[in-house]
């Protein structure tokens, strides 16, 4: 699904970062236990997290990720929460 939409690219079995036309970003397609989780390689039957890193900065619009981001949630039937926005808010559902 991530593949699909020409922004990532895979790394890892479980693991994908940004295609050279996209801002930076990391992926990783876990199994987690109360919100934690390791790097280990995960079966796709078993993940429950999907913990997404990209740039933060200035020169980045932020809302470049949320299209494709919200398209994969959607189609997951899952939600996308933003773990801190700029002003310090915490836990923000899209």
């Amino acid at each position: 699904m991530f593949l699909q939409t020409g922004y990532f690219v895979k790394t890892k079995n479980n693991e994908l970062k940004n295609a050279s036309h996209f801002p930076w970003i990391n992926v990783a397609l876990v199994n987690s236990k109360n919100g934690n989780f390791n790097d280990k390689e995960t079966d796709f039957l078993t993940i429950n997290l999907i913990a997404i890193v990209c740039a933060k900065g200035q020169e980045i619009d932020q809302g470049i990720y949320l299209s494709p981001l919200m398209q994969i949630a959607r189609a997951l039937n899952w939600k996308l929460y933003l773990e801190e926005d700029d002003e310090g808010n915490t836990e923000i559902e899209f």
